[in-house]
């Protein structure tokens, strides 16, 4: 027992800053997944030394989901949260979404589809309008 407890203090313990939610976790649980930013060395770019934590000007909510892919493998996807800014989250942590969990990905899926077609939905009415601004009236 007395060398899991030092093998977890060489991992290092550390804080994530999350726009002022602090997140702990040990070092080795985020390097298992190295292609991404929390992985990587790229997180040292986030490091400020006065507080000795990492900071993220970020989305707390949904960055409790994405800690919790690193400590259990298992990425989810929050049905209450906008897919939107799960997506971008999702992106800037460098996590595809291709590896949510199959219990979440049918309803990932589905809202992503709803929300594009909402957009391109958008995009046209907006140009339709701009098309009916634009023409002269006689």
């Amino acid at each position: 027992m007395a060398a899991g407890v030092a093998r977890r203090g060489q991992d290092g313990l550390i804080i994530l800053n999350v726009s002022g939610t602090r997140f702990q976790t040990w070092r080795n649980t985020l390097e298992r997944y190295p292609d991404t930013l929390l992985g990587s060395t790229e997180r040292d770019f986030f490091f400020h030394e006065e507080t000795n934590e990492y900071f993220f000007d970020r989305d707390p909510d949904i960055f409790r989901h994405i800690l919790n892919f690193y400590r259990t493998g298992k990425l989810h996807y929050p049905r209450h949260e906008c897919i939107s800014a799960y997506d971008e989250e999702l992106a800037f942590f460098g996590i595809i979404p291709e590896i949510i969990g199959d219990c979440c990905y049918e309803e990932y899926k589905d809202r992503r589809r709803e929300n594009l077609a909402r957009m391109i939905c958008c995009h046209y009415c907006y140009k339709a309008a701009l098309l009916h601004q634009r023409v002269p009236k006689s």
